[in-house]
């Protein structure tokens, strides 16, 4: 089992204002959530039943500073409430956390701490996330090798492969009818969508450097 922390006062008022940052259609509204910052990719059809969702992602180690952070994630969501991981799928209501190509299980969150996603998610989202101080420049995110994606995956950072969602009947299939968002310039994301036989590919980052909200 995943350990849960008991939650104080502080934590439940930060855990209101992260699930702020979609408005009804999902998309990253940052106003709500100063500092914060998006390139990614997310299944657009909100009545679809998610048990979970999956992709290979490439790793980087950009610089950050204090309580800056730069992250590569999956994102499952039935609004208000999320799980952002590296694979997630549902058995019984239990979300369970999976990784590497032998799905070896980290540990999972039981239903009973749920209300809406304890019945799956109607959103999946690929991508990356940046977060800094207000008035510190934003880290770089993913390779951070440049600020216009060059469309390789030698430099880019990626989502690839796996980009799929578990659907009701717990079948793995491909993500299909996508939309990309990112909320400034400094930060990508191209959704290739099928390269190859079994791969969709995004690529998302940036080498950061903004100043504001």
């Amino acid at each position: 089992m995943v350990p849960i922390r008991r939650n104080t006062m502080a934590d439940l008022k930060r855990a209101k204002l992260a699930t702020e940052i979609h408005n009804s259609k999902y998309k990253p509204l940052t106003v709500d959530k100063p500092g914060t910052h998006y390139a990614i990719v997310g299944t657009k059809n909100k009545n679809n039943v998610n048990h979970g969702g999956s992709a290979s992602i490439s790793i980087y180690n950009p610089k950050v500073k204090g309580t800056q952070y730069s992250s590569a994630r999956i994102k499952v969501q039935n609004y208000p409430e999320s799980i952002e991981v590296g694979w997630t799928d549902s058995s019984n209501g239990n979300w369970f956390l999976k990784f590497g190509q032998d799905e070896t299980v980290i540990g999972f969150w039981p239903k009973n701490v749920f209300t809406a996603l304890g019945e799956g998610a109607n959103y999946v989202e690929w991508g990356g996330e940046v977060f800094s101080p207000l008035g510190v420049p934003s880290p770089p995110m993913g390779s951070g090798y440049s600020e216009r994606l060059k469309e390789n995956a030698k430099y880019d950072a990626y989502c690839s492969r796996q980009i799929k969602t578990i659907n009701e009947t717990d079948y793995v299939v491909n993500a299909v009818d996508t939309e990309s968002f990112s909320d400034i310039v400094q930060y990508q994301v191209i959704d290739e969508g099928r390269v190859g036989a079994d791969q969709h590919l995004v690529l998302f980052g940036g080498v950061g450097g903004f100043i504001g909200e």
